[in-house]
């Protein structure tokens, strides 16, 4: 039994009970999924065919990204969140919050994507981010962009 009164075999048997307790679901249903894809690493990152004696299942949906694409392991969900519009906005989004330190203003993230060309580049993203007037002339106490 864990923490949370679980029983179970597997990590996955052991984690049903969070998306069974409706004060647990709304956060595990969107996170656990995307977890199982690691199964196959064990706590360490040694690679495991079998978790307690049964073998791994390490497949899962992606609940955030329309179409709910479906995933055997780790490499699979790499795939969907790579070719996934959802999952790079969600990238360029949380980079501006990291950089300024606050929430994005309303149309922030998407002046600087259209600042961008093609595929996301972290690099190209976090130049335009440092360059932006909601980085360069933000009020420091208020978070507002300063004209």
């Amino acid at each position: 039994m864990n923490a949370h009164g679980a029983v179970g075999k597997t990590t996955r048997e052991k984690l049903s009970s969070h998306v069974a307790d409706a004060q647990c679901r709304a956060c595990h249903a969107l996170m656990d999924e995307l977890g199982f894809a690691f199964e196959h690493y064990d706590a360490i990152g040694r690679w495991r065919t079998a978790d307690n004696g049964e073998p791994v299942d390490a497949s899962g949906a992606v609940s955030q990204i329309d179409g709910e694409p479906t995933f055997r392991d780790a490499l699979g969900l790499t795939k969907i969140l790579a070719e996934a519009p959802e999952a790079e906005a969600c990238a360029l989004r949380n980079l501006v919050r990291y950089a300024t330190g606050r929430e994005e203003a309303e149309g922030e993230v998407a002046a600087l994507r259209s600042t961008l060309s093609g595929p996301l580049d972290v690099k190209a993203a976090m130049v335009a981010i440092v360059t932006s007037p909601g980085f360069t002339r933000r009020a420091p106490s208020r978070g507002e962009v300063l004209p």
